[in-house]
């Protein structure tokens, strides 16, 4: 037995309280530990449960992208490691947390996504492709909606109209 899987004093090697703990201290000797710090370390503390013979290691994932993620690349491993550290049936389950309710006075975020600051305001027209800006020299495309047909142009002043580099200072 290494000391990964030694447990604290006057705990039993067969202890489901600390069953998760053990089980991320080893892996943690056998993965990279850029790999360990970004998928494993920020999991919270799993569940673990007891009935009918069966061990119930219950771990809540903060994101579905990182569930996909655990599942394929360490969930056997992870299973692996409970059975050698754990005598009996043991499973596994892996779950997407539940959503945290808003603070009061706050709404709650869109598509899991806070906002840290509040978006660009940009005059109306500005941001649309070949849209009409004075001094430009183009005009707004087919129906006056701002938009032109020619996709990704270059409209800098710098620039000559064939997009072949920078024109000469007399004709700006």
């Amino acid at each position: 037995m290494s000391a990964a899987e030694l447990p604290a004093a006057g705990q039993s090697p067969n202890d489901p309280a600390t069953l998760w703990q053990r089980t991320c201290e080893r892996l943690a000797t056998e993965l990279p530990e850029q790999q360990f710090n970004t998928w494993i370390r920020p999991l919270p503390p799993a569940e673990v449960s007891q009935a009918e013979g069966t061990t119930l290691v219950s771990v809540r994932v903060a994101n579905r992208f990182m569930l996909d993620w655990i599942r394929t690349q360490y969930s056997a491993r992870l299973e692996v490691i409970l059975r050698d550290l754990q005598a009996g049936e043991i499973r596994l389950e892996l779950a997407l947390a539940p959503r945290m309710a808003a603070p009061a006075g706050r709404p709650a975020p869109r598509h899991g996504h806070a906002r840290s600051r509040p978006a660009l305001q940009r005059p109306v027209g500005w941001g649309l492709a070949g849209a009409h800006r004075p001094g430009s020299g183009r005009q707004p495309g087919p129906g006056g909606r701002g938009l032109s047909t020619g996709l990704g142009a270059c409209t800098h002043p710098s620039r000559t109209t064939s997009g072949h580099g920078p024109q000469s200072g007399a004709d700006l």
